[in-house]
């Protein structure tokens, strides 16, 4: 049986070159968020119906920001913090439905509908400016509908973890957002919801372990042993 192992012969580089790779990485870090924001507005969704470019720079901007602010960017904290209203405003202009509840378990996931959206918008918003009540309304509803279902041979016998695992992660991020259940009317929101609790967590994980298992099953019956990969 072979290992689930890819060896790699390159080694690590010398201490010496460390400086010099650190200055290669931070100079191709601002040329290509440079490029990303710079173009970001002129990109049309229809380039990419679900993971939309909006929503992806958004997500950049919250990791850059978590950067020290040593790290000169060329773009201050504030800046990113304006962009990221600028995005998530024109997000919502661009979908009708740009917060309407997937249709699917196994369709939820962050990359592929708006669980994504509507989790960046909580994480993001400071006020009533952007509609995180609906927000949370959308993502309470997709973690109703993983809770509440009954078959497990439903997939389309592909992807079986995406949506769960996905939508799974959009919880995580909130859990890790919304630490303090007083600190904001949203943030009490959020904890009375009750998407980030223990309880509904770990059912949602057993959901994806048990179509997990489901789909390994599936797999190996359709596929024989010879034409299985290694």
């Amino acid at each position: 049986m072979p290992k689930r192992y890819i060896s790699h012969s390159q080694q690590p580089p010398p201490s010496q070159d460390l400086p010099i790779i650190e200055r290669d990485i931070r100079a191709t870090l601002i040329t290509s968020v440079d490029r990303v924001l710079r173009n970001t507005p002129d990109i049309k969704v229809k380039q990419s119906p679900g993971w939309f470019p909006p929503e992806g720079t958004v997500l950049m901007n919250m990791h850059l920001r978590a950067l020290p602010r040593e790290i000169k960017l060329g773009h201050s904290h504030d800046d990113l913090l304006s962009l990221n209203d600028a995005y998530l405003a024109s997000a919502l202009k661009l979908f009708s439905s740009a917060l309407t509840k997937p249709t699917s378990p196994s369709r939820c996931s962050f990359l592929e509908t708006r669980v994504g959206l509507a989790t960046l918008i909580l994480e993001h918003a400071r006020d009533d400016q952007l509609p995180w009540r609906p927000s949370l309304d959308l993502i309470r509803g997709a973690v109703h509908d993983v809770l509440v279902e009954s078959a497990i041979a439903d997939d389309d016998g592909c992807e079986v973890l995406y949506g769960r695992a996905g939508l799974l992660y959009a919880l995580i991020r909130l859990r890790l957002a919304f630490d303090d259940a007083g600190k904001t009317d949203m943030s009490r929101a959020v904890h009375d919801s009750q998407v980030i609790a223990d309880n509904t967590m770990e059912r949602i994980m057993d959901s994806i372990l048990a179509h997990g298992r489901y789909g390994a099953q599936t797999y190996a019956t359709e596929v024989s042993s010879t034409a299985a990969p290694p």
